[in-house]
Parts: C-alpha cells; structure tokens; sequence
C-alpha cells in the first residue's frame, strides 16, 4: 500500500529492479492521503485490515503515526 502522491506509471518504473530481482510481482494499492484517512474514518474493511494486521514498513515510521491521521 503507498499512501502519496504518485502515479501507477511513476511507482511501477520505481518498483521495475525490484520485481526482476524477486521474479515476482509486486502488488500494491495507491491511495492519497486524504482518500486513505476518508476510507479510514468510513471504517473501510481493507483500511482497517492493513491498520489491524502486521506490516513491514520500506519508507515511513510506524502503525500509531497512521492511526493517529485517521482519528
């Protein structure tokens, strides 16, 4: 899930050495910031799973900084 502003286009380029190195697709979900907190705070089932569940974070911090933009 990337939670910004950038297109499938721009993120699929960026994620292309990544996907060769690992021979495998990388799937993902764009959501910007506003439309990831509305989804949020309409306690949306793939929001919440994504907050609920474990994550491995490559750019970012944490789980309570995500919790905390949607409050």
């Amino acid at each position: 899930m990337i939670i910004g502003d950038i297109s499938s286009k721009q993120l699929s380029g960026l994620l292309a050495k990544a996907k060769k190195e690992l021979m495998r697709e990388i799937n993902y979900a764009i959501f910007s910031l506003n439309d990831f907190i509305s989804r949020a705070a309409q306690k949306d089932h793939f929001i919440n799973s994504v907050l609920k569940d474990k994550k491995i974070f490559i750019i970012g911090s944490n789980n309570d900084e995500l919790k905390e933009k949607c409050q």
